[in-house]
Parts: C-alpha cells; structure tokens; sequence
C-alpha cells in the first residue's frame, strides 16, 4: 500500500521542526511505502533518516493523487483543505489534527500578542483580522470535509476533538483519539534520586506568548526572593524571537544556566537523566509532547492545569497548578516533601509509557492505514 504524506514542512538534518510526525512516519517504512510531500514550492527535496521527501505546489500534488492509496494530512491549512475538497473526495483521506489547527482563534490570540494597545498598530490590525478572518475560512473547509468527504480525522486528546466540535458546531463523523507516540526507549527511566527534585529543567519555544516564556521567568524571577531558591538549579532550553526578553531578568542567576539553543531527542534524553522536576507553564497545549518525554523519564512536571494537560499528566504524576504563585508555592514545598516527588516520579513514568506506548499510538495508526 502507498501512503502520501502531505504536510507543511518537514525536519531535516539542519531542524527538528515537526519532529513528532518523523517519529510515527519512520514506524510506518515497514508497514507501507511512504513518501511525505510538502505542500510548499519554495522547499526542497532530499532524503531524511530513510524518508523520502518531495516538495512542490498543489499542481504537483495533483499530478500524484493516483500514484498513491491514502492521503495523512498533518497540520491541516486552506490551501491544503481547498485540495481535499477539490481532488481527494472519493479517496481514503486522513487528516492529524495537533491542537491550534482545528479550535478557534479565541483561544490562541495569544499568539500573535494581541491586546488592544497593539491593535492601533496598523500593521498588527491587518495581521489580527488575517488571522482571524482564515481561521473561519477553514472552519467552513472543515466543515464541509467533514460532510462531503471519504475522510477519518485523528486527534492527539479528548480535550483538542470536544474543543473543535464545540468552536466549529459540528459532528465529527469518523474520528478517532490517538496521542503522539513517546518512545520509552530513547526517553528511559531511570530512578531518580530525592536530591534531583532541586534539579529544574525547561524546554521550551519561545516564538510567542502561548508557550509562556514570560512566566517562566516570573516564577524563577519571585522565587528568588524565597529562602528555598538557592538550593535549586535551573537549566533553560529554548529559541524564538521572545528568548531575550523572556530570560533578561533571570540570566544572571548563578543557579540558573539559560542556552538558546535546541536539543535533538539524544540530547533531551541525556540532559533528562540528571534532573527531576520539569518545569511547565503553558497558556495552552492539546498533549505537550516534551512534559510526556520528560515523564517518561521520571521526570516530575509542575505544569499548568489548562486544555489537555491533566488529561495527559493527572494530579497523580504531577504537580497541577494555575498561577505563578502556585508553581513557587509547589517548588517551596517540594523542600519539604522528598516521599510525594519520589512517588510521583515512578507514576508519571508508568502513566505514560502506558498511554503513549506503541500500541496505544503507532500500532493504532497502522492498523487505521491498514483498513
């Protein structure tokens, strides 16, 4: 069977952009033939860890429809909605949603900074109306996929499908709920020590406001002033064009070491080994795939409870909180209470190497393809 990938953008060996959809389509070599297409005249071809990869426009695309047996849309956009609608009716079409792809703008105005300050420049109006007015454009295109079309949409959480049928006001028809894969054998267990709850890494993308950068530099920022702060040490990953202004204030901790830089998933591994808590505000997230490797390998995430993500990281695994103010106040008391990290540590670890395993993600998805 021949399986066409059609995505936005793919990783190669220069970025790890979209790495999660590498991860499943490297499983699926031994299942189909499998080839991802870009939807993007600007990229080019080349080959990436065994996956061939092809780039182009929507006329390309066309002259391949009948080359192909399914069609996996992942990051689904109105170009590539308006080929599904016009082409692919009649053909075996599954479209990945991941989270802000298929959930109203309201939720995410986050991401273009949007206050109303900011809104008498110009040039931010034009970009928030854009933003708004293509993001009914494809509610319409998903609704009328999801009517007139052969097609079965996957989502990474309960939360992300419930959140789109209630922003768009419809069924979905065929759908099913599968998270992204963790693979517990690059991201290992190891056990961790009590002294590793004062080890603290972030991991984050710092591009814009939804991934909270800025409260991540609250936190460290006003838990500094605490008695507590000098026996943790910090360890900050990210990139974006917030870096700067999100590490500022803090970059000159000596607790606190801050690298603008990303990791690849071998690095992540091995800097996870040495820490125990994973520190996680978010504004927003349908799964977060770095907190469920960080659990996976033991670590213990004092994360946002927002969207999905105590549907992935329950109260049993996890310290759940709501405010800056919460995450100093779990970071104080994680002093006095080695037990509860410990306990937490071995449960994040089976919790979701139980709900992300292979037969709970990629076996699913091939046996989907496979039908």
């Amino acid at each position: 069977m021949k399986v066409l990938i059609i995505v936005p953008d793919y990783p190669n060996k220069n970025k790890i952009s979209y790495q999660f959809v590498h991860e499943r389509v490297k499983k699926y070599l031994s299942h189909f033939d499998v080839q991802v297409f870009i939807l993007n005249k600007e990229a080019e071809d080349y080959t990436y860890e065994n996956v061939k990869v092809i780039s182009g426009d929507t006329k390309k695309l066309k002259s391949l429809i009948n080359d192909y047996d399914k069609f996996v849309f992942h990051f689904l956009n109105n170009k590539s909605a308006y080929f599904i609608l016009k082409y692919l009716k009649n053909k075996n079409v599954y479209i990945w949603f991941h989270g802000s792809d298929c959930v109203s703008y309201k939720r995410r105005l986050d991401r273009i900074n949007y206050s109303k300050k900011k809104l008498l420049n110009p040039k931010m109006f034009l970009k928030t109306m854009a933003f708004i007015i293509f993001n009914k454009i494809k509610f319409f295109n998903i609704s009328s996929i999801n009517k007139n079309c052969n097609v079965t949409f996957i989502f990474v959480s309960n939360w992300n499908k419930d959140a789109s049928e209630k922003d768009i006001k419809i069924k979905y028809k065929k759908y099913q709920i599968i998270p992204n894969y963790i693979d517990s054998t690059k991201f290992k267990y190891y056990q961790k020590s009590a002294d590793q709850r004062f080890k603290v890494l972030s991991i984050n993308n710092y591009a814009n406001n939804i991934y909270a950068g800025d409260m991540t530099q609250d936190i460290i920022y006003n838990f500094s002033k605490e008695k507590e702060f000098e026996k943790f040490e910090f360890l900050i990953y990210g990139t974006g064009r917030l870096f700067n202004e999100y590490t500022k204030k803090i970059k000159d901790f000596k607790n606190v070491k801050i690298e603008n830089r990303i990791l690849n998933h071998d690095e992540i591994a091995h800097v996870q080994k040495n820490y125990g808590i994973f520190l996680y505000p978010k504004r927003g997230d349908s799964q977060g795939v770095s907190r469920c490797e960080a659990m996976s390998s033991g670590l213990v995430p004092i994360a946002s409870d927002v969207e999905a993500i105590s549907e992935f990281s329950p109260q049993e695994t996890t310290y759940l909180v709501k405010s800056v103010t919460d995450f100093i106040r779990v970071l104080k008391n994680i002093v006095y209470d080695e037990k509860d990290f410990l306990r937490k540590s071995k449960q994040a670890a089976i919790f979701i190497n139980e709900k992300c395993s292979y037969e709970n993600t990629i076996k699913k998805e091939i046996d989907l393809l496979g039908e």
